[in-house]
């Protein structure tokens, strides 16, 4: 970020404590939102947050306190507070940091696209997250400014597969463990009378 931009954010009575100067000096990651052509780089970052939750189930039992019997990890969360200025938008240029009118723009095609994205913190790395949500903050004071929080949420993508079953032919009861099939279509058949023993004693 251009020390221009941040005295405008710094005016904007927002950015009092920056978190990060774009270039990414004294950080292992740079902070960046996306991938290939349509990342978005923040120019300023105010605040981050991630949750990293567990899952451990409880089971009453007659006696005694709960009882846990499985654990599983749930999606991994992060949210974050970025600030853009377009002061000092030709020194943002050479950083690579996003236009400010862009970027809002492109955070709901990020977000209605509904495709995994990877995310850069300044402590960690996620992959295949989605947007969950956008907030942007604008009051008399950030008018010039753009201040949003974006909320990130972890897809646990699976990967399925398909089994070849044995024949029926060669299977003991093919009436429960045989493939189902396309019977084709079945047109019901009315009944002028009750079959024997049905209807009357």
């Amino acid at each position: 970020m251009s020390l221009l931009s941040a005295a405008a954010l710094l005016a904007a009575g927002q950015a009092t404590d920056v978190l990060l100067i774009t270039s990414g000096f004294g950080s292992a990651y740079q902070r960046k939102i996306g991938s290939g052509a349509g990342m978005i780089i923040p120019q300023a970052t105010l605040q981050e947050h991630s949750s990293d939750l567990m899952t451990i189930t409880q089971h009453p039992v007659e006696y005694g306190a709960v009882i846990s019997d499985h654990a599983y990890k749930m999606p991994e969360t992060v949210s974050m507070r970025c600030a853009w200025s377009n002061s000092g938008s030709l020194f943002n240029f050479g950083l690579g940091v996003s236009p400010m009118d862009s970027v809002y723009k492109n955070l709901l095609a990020m977000q209605s696209a509904r495709q995994p994205i990877n995310v850069v913190t300044g402590k960690r790395a996620y992959q295949n997250m989605l947007i969950k949500s956008i907030d942007v903050m604008t009051d008399a004071s950030t008018e010039n400014a753009l201040i949003i929080e974006v909320m990130f949420q972890q897809v646990i993508i699976v990967q399925s597969s398909k089994a070849t079953m044995a024949p029926a032919s060669n299977q003991a009861s093919p009436q429960q463990t045989a493939a189902i099939i396309n019977g084709g279509t079945i047109q019901p058949i009315p009944l002028s009378t009750p079959p024997p023993g049905v209807g009357t004693p």
